[in-house]
C-alpha cells in the first residue's frame, strides 16, 4: 500500500512535520503569532517535537531507502525516545503553546504566512 503522507484521520504527514519543526526551534511564523501572541514554548514540548521530527524522518529511510539498515540497540533506544516524549504529553497539555500545537495540525498551512 502506497504512502501518500495522509493519516488516516486526514492530517498530513509534511504538515504536522513543518509545525513540530517551528515548535522544536521555538520558532513560530508570523501568522502564527499575530493569532497566538508571542508563546513560550517549554523544553519538553519542544522535546516532543523534534522527537515527532526525528521520527518521520527514520520512517522515510525506512520506507524509501532500500540501503539504510538499522541497528536493534539504537532503535529500541528512540522507540524509548518516543514512549517518553508521548508520556510527558499529560505534563504539557494545558500549556498555551500545546494548544496552539495542536490546533495549529488543522490550520497550519491557511495562517502561517498570513
Amino acid at each position: 500500500m502506497k504512502d501518500f503522507g495522509i493519516c488516516s484521520d486526514g492530517f498530513q504527514h509534511s504538515e504536522m512535520a513543518t509545525i513540530a519543526r517551528s515548535f522544536a526551534g521555538g520558532n513560530l511564523p508570523l501568522g502564527v503569532t499575530r493569532r497566538t501572541g508571542p508563546l513560550t514554548i517549554s523544553m519538553p514540548l519542544r522535546q516532543l517535537s523534534q522527537t515527532f521530527v526525528i521520527a518521520q524522518e527514520y520512517r522515510h529511510l525506512a520506507d524509501y531507502d532500500t540501503g539504510e539498515t538499522f541497528a536493534r540497540n539504537p532503535v529500541m533506544q528512540f522507540i524509548d525516545r518516543i514512549e517518553s516524549a508521548i508520556n510527558g504529553w499529560p505534563a504539557v497539555r494545558e500549556e498555551v503553546a500545546s494548544k496552539a500545537f495542536l490546533f495549529g495540525q488543522l490550520v497550519w498551512n491557511r495562517i502561517r504566512d498570513r
